[in-house]
Formats: C-alpha cells, sequence, structure tokens
C-alpha cells in the first residue's frame, strides 16, 4: 500500500465514509497520515478536556492539519435548587470568570504551537509554505453542563430551564494576558446547537482584536434591548469601540446578526442605542462603518440588526456631530466590495419607530390583537424579578422563583398586543435609503481630481426593512425591499434598481411611494440601458 503516491491515497480517503474513517488509519503509515489529515481537520474540544487536546496534538503534522475548533466553554456546574432560581451577580461572575480563563488557555496553547512551529503558522491562511498550517476556524460557545442536563434534575413546574439565565451575558474580563493568534482566520459564535449562553458583543469583538489575520466573521449575539437607555446605548457603545481595535487588513467576508426582536405592543418606547448628548448619532454604525468600508480585501457583508445611516458614510451624519471631523470616518471607499446585504425591524438605532398611525386613527381606541389579561397568580405578590440581586434564599432552600411570561412580556413590549402603527414613516425611512443610494450612486472627485465611485466593484446591495412579509412574497423576509445591481448576467449587464412592498403580517400595506428625489436619482444611475423597477403593494395587492 505504501508505493501508491500519497495524493492517490488522500483521493481513495475522500470518498469513505467520514464518520468511520478512523478504522483505516492502521493500514499503513501513509494511510494513517492520510487519515488524520480528515480526523484532525475540524474537532469539537470542551475547555475542560484541553489538555488532552493539546496531548493529541502533540505532534506538528496533527497540528499543521488542524482546520476547525468548535470550543465549547464548560461553566460551573449549579446545584438542583439553583434550576428552579434565576441566576444572580455572584454566578454570573464566577461564569466570567470561567469563561476568561478558557480563552485565555486556548490562545496560550495555539501560540506555543505557533512559536514550537517556528512561525509557519504565522503567514495567512492562504500561504502554506511547505506545506504549512492552514487557518483554523473558531467557532465558540459556552454552556454549563446543567443547562443540557436530561433529565431535568427538577420538575418542569419549579425547573426555570433556559429563563434562569436568558437574562445575563457572558463578558470579558482581562485581555492582557491574552496573546496574539496568527492562525486563527475565522470567529463563529455561537459555536454549536449546544451552546445556551449569550457573548457580550464587545467580549466577542476583543477576542477578535488577538487575531491579526482574521479573514472571516460570522456573529450572532443579542442587541440587549429592553433595559434602560445608558444600558443599551453603553453595550453598543462597548462593541463599537472593541470593533474598532480589529486588524481588518484580511477581513473579505463580515456577518453580524445582532437579534432584536420587534415589540408587539406599538405604545412601547424602546431604549435608545444612540449617543445622550446627541441623538441622531448612532457610534455602533459609525464603527461598523469604519471598520468594513476600510478593509482593504472586504468581498461580502451582511448586517442583521437596528443601524442607523451613518452605516453609509459621513455624508450621512449631521454636521453638527463630532464624528463628522473624524479622519477615520472619512475617504472610506469599500475597495474590493461585492455584495452586501442588510435587515432591519419596525424601530430604529434611536429607539424610535419606523411606522406610525395612520390618520384618524386613535392610538388608545386601538383594538387589541390579543385579549389576555392578568391572571391572579402573574400578579402575585410574591413574584421574584428575574433581575434581583438580593441574595434571600440559601443554596440548599427548597424555594422556588417563578418565571412570569406576562411581566416579562410587558417590560420587554411583547404584551399585550397592540397594532396601530401600520404606515412607513418616510421621515425615517428615505434618509436611510437615500444615504445607501448616495452612497453607490454618487462619484466623487480623486487625487487626480477625476470622478471616483465609492464602491467601484459593487455587484449587489440589497436592504430590507420593516415588518414581516407574512408570507405575502417568498422572495422578501420584510415589507419593503430596496436593491441596486451593477453588471449581473440575469440583468444582461446592465444597471437595475428594485424597489417592492408588500403587506406585512397585519395585512395592511406599508403605504411608502419613493420620493422624487430617490426616483430620479435612481433613473440618473441606470441611465437609459439599464432598469428602474419599482412595484408597490397598493399596486398588487
Amino acid at each position: 500500500m505504501d508505493q501508491l503516491p500519497p495524493e492517490i491515497v488522500a483521493l481513495v480517503v475522500s470518498f469513505l465514509d467520514e464518520g468511520n474513517v478512523g478504522a483505516y488509519a492502521t493500514v499503513s503509515r501513509q494511510w494513517q497520515v492520510a487519515i488524520e489529515n480528515v480526523t484532525f481537520r475540524r474537532l469539537r474540544v470542551q475547555s475542560s478536556e484541553l489538555a488532552l487536546f493539546s496531548e493529541r496534538l502533540a505532534h506538528p503534522r496533527r497540528r499543521a492539519t488542524l482546520g476547525e475548533i468548535a470550543y465549547e466553554v464548560i461553566l460551573p456546574a449549579y446545584s438542583v435548587d439553583r434550576c428552579a432560581k434565576f441566576e444572580r451577580r455572584r454566578e454570573r461572575e464566577v461564569n466570567n470568570a470561567a469563561f476568561n480563563k478558557a480563552i485565555t488557555e486556548l490562545f496560550a496553547l495555539l501560540k506555543s504551537w505557533e512559536e514550537e512551529d517556528g512561525g509557519r503558522s504565522g503567514q495567512h491562511h492562504a500561504v502554506r509554505p511547505g506545506g504549512g498550517c492552514r487557518g483554523i476556524s473558531l467557532h465558540l460557545g459556552a454552556y454549563a453542563l446543567t443547562d443540557v442536563a436530561t433529565p431535568r434534575p427538577l420538575d418542569w413546574y419549579r425547573d426555570l430551564g433556559e429563563h434562569r439565565y436568558e437574562k445575563s451575558v457572558l463578558g470579558w474580563v482581562d485581555l492582557e494576558n491574552v496573546p496574539e493568534v496568527r492562525r486563527i482566520t475565522e470567529l463563529h459564535t455561537p459555536g454549536s446547537s449546544a451552546s445556551t449562553r449569550q457573548l457580550r458583543a464587545a467580549s466577542v469583538a476583543q477576542i477578535a482584536s488577538k487575531l491579526p489575520n482574521l479573514a472571516k466573521v460570522w456573529w450572532s449575539m443579542n442587541d440587549c434591548a429592553f433595559s434602560e437607555d445608558e444600558i443599551r446605548h453603553k453595550y453598543r457603545k462597548d462593541f463599537a469601540d472593541a470593533l474598532l481595535t480589529i486588524d481588518n487588513r484580511h477581513l473579505t467576508d463580515f456577518s453580524l446578526f445582532l437579534h432584536l426582536e420587534d415589540p408587539q405592543n406599538d405604545g412601547f418606547q424602546m431604549p435608545s442605542g444612540a449617543n445622550p448628548a446627541d441623538p441622531g448619532v448612532d457610534e455602533l454604525s459609525i464603527a461598523l462603518h469604519t471598520l468594513l468600508s476600510t478593509s482593504p480585501k472586504l468581498l461580502n457583508f451582511k448586517l442583521f440588526m437596528t443601524l442607523s445611516p451613518s452605516i453609509f458614510g459621513p455624508d450621512s451624519v449631521s454636521s453638527s456631530s463630532s464624528s463628522s471631523n473624524d479622519p477615520s470616518f472619512q475617504g472610506a471607499r469599500w475597495p474590493q466590495l461585492r455584495k452586501a446585504e442588510i435587515q432591519m425591524g419596525r424601530t430604529t438605532a434611536a429607539g424610535t419607530w419606523l411606522y406610525k398611525t395612520p390618520p384618524l386613527t386613535d392610538a388608545d381606541q386601538a383594538a387589541w390583537v390579543d385579549h389576555e389579561h392578568d391572571s391572579d397568580y402573574s400578579m402575585s405578590s410574591y413574584m421574584t424579578s428575574w433581575s434581583s440581586e438580593e441574595d434571600v434564599d440559601p443554596d440548599d432552600s427548597d424555594w422556588a422563583e417563578t418565571y412570569h411570561p406576562w411581566h416579562d412580556g410587558l417590560i420587554t413590549g411583547q404584551r399585550p398586543r397592540r397594532y396601530f402603527r401600520c404606515q412607513v414613516d418616510t421621515t425615517v425611512l428615505e434618509p436611510f435609503i437615500l444615504a445607501a443610494s448616495r452612497m453607490v450612486m454618487e462619484a466623487k472627485k480623486g487625487e487626480a481630481g477625476m470622478a471616483e465611485r465609492n464602491v467601484p466593484r459593487l455587484e449587489a446591495l440589497e436592504i430590507q426593512v420593516g415588518e414581516d412579509a407574512g408570507g405575502w412574497d417568498s422572495d422578501r423576509e420584510k415589507q419593503i425591499y430596496w436593491a441596486c445591481f451593477d453588471g449581473r448576467v440575469e440583468d444582461g449587464g446592465k444597471r437595475k434598481v428594485e424597489v417592492v412592498t408588500v403587506p406585512g403580517n397585519s395585512a395592511e400595506p406599508p403605504s411608502w411611494n419613493p420620493s422624487k428625489q430617490l426616483r430620479e436619482l435612481w433613473e440618473d444611475w441606470v441611465g437609459e440601458d439599464g432598469k428602474l423597477d419599482i412595484r408597490l403593494s397598493e399596486d398588487y395587492y
């Protein structure tokens, strides 16, 4: 068997069932190498087994094969009686320390491998000198074994389940002792289906700042809304500051899903994520613009989150804003960007609504879609808030706290269900669409005085905003769809602007008719050979 060229053996191995391929490693030394190129390519590692992981990959050849690590940070287990109690501050602090320790140890191990291997893995992942190491895709998640224990240790009516920790966010403690790891080129979170805990967005970005060869990002996290304005703003501001510490020289793909569930009570006041001193400024949108637009190799990005027009550049920021004078915020041109996609819901980064009440509709008299009322149980004086920090219960207590869906819905805007905002507020929507249009369609003078496009290689920019389409259009996820295409084969290589509006879950049309200013800008850009395709819900439904 050792007479076969390694390429032939590798080809044969590629046809074997990956789940049982390890058994073939005993055929010969040559087969062992080929099999290990498969079995050590993607590994799932728990933080509690990091020493075993280090031992199994002691050989440089195995380390060079490694291409993906699903790293699961195992948080301290908690007792049975704690399953019936909301997570307290002291428990969150212990979890943060465990998370910090697990990340520090992993990065220290990977850094030691880089130094031991003579820096071969210090090259960017596209370069493999002498058959050197491939880049590593790190999938990061965290959970406590008690979170996923089956069967559950308590009866269903006492066990809080995921509600016990759903308001907790794992935060970073210290970056000082975390070394840079040049071999990690992708960062994904959450890392696996077993991950139950939310990671603080700023902490994930801080981890990314330790990856100088970072090329691909896929992050799914929460916006941390439904709190006080100062809390949500601080959460987004910390994330913005951390994003600006990331090395973006090798960044090619960036996907960020910052989840924010739209309120179902149209009378609910969302907390603001914007700057309290200047409500027109959203530091997170500005930071994302700076990070992405100055990335020399960025090809694609997806942003599913609440944003301000600042994501498209300084022209959309008020002249009074201090950020408009920030040198890092000017002159960015998205040099290699090909495709971009943005999705937003019914509210803005400033906490305002994208929708307004139609004329002659009294919000106070709006119909209640959900006729459920507070029960005597949910209004009980024994209710314990999930945010309580009081250590009023000993660890061995049998006393159980209760999760109250109705009260949780009240503080998050999910209850009561009231729908009376069904028309798009053009004063909110159009500045966003106008900023996107200008970024793509308006040329600026370059250093030689010649007109230059801001996004010279863009093929597609798609934006969807508003209420869920609710099945009215199988190709659209939101009520309002706007896109511009340049040079697509299906468009005959011509430019195209497409606008589609559909009824949403409320079955009401968004009532948005693009302004004359927008239409003229689009018509000038597509030219005589291009196509302006506007399909409004009022004309079709």
